[in-house]
């Protein structure tokens, strides 16, 4: 899996993915790492609802394998 640019790409709706974005949209701040959703231009938490900083790249989450 790679990391998508949102600038280029961004997911379907309603679909949870890996994000990752700067605290506070500040590149000089720690990067962060969440399962989102987006919902039109919103971006959840998808554990929480919580809204989030927009973040920089995403990428699909794979399947499970048990």
């Amino acid at each position: 899996m790679t990391w998508i640019d949102v600038a280029k790409v961004w997911p379907d709706a309603n679909v949870p993915v890996l994000t990752t974005g700067f605290s506070f949209n500040d590149p000089e701040k720690e990067r962060w790492f969440v399962v989102a959703t987006r919902i039109d231009d919103t971006w959840l938490n998808y554990e929480t609802g919580d809204d989030l900083y927009p973040p920089t790249h995403w990428m699909a989450l794979t399947e499970p394998t048990c």
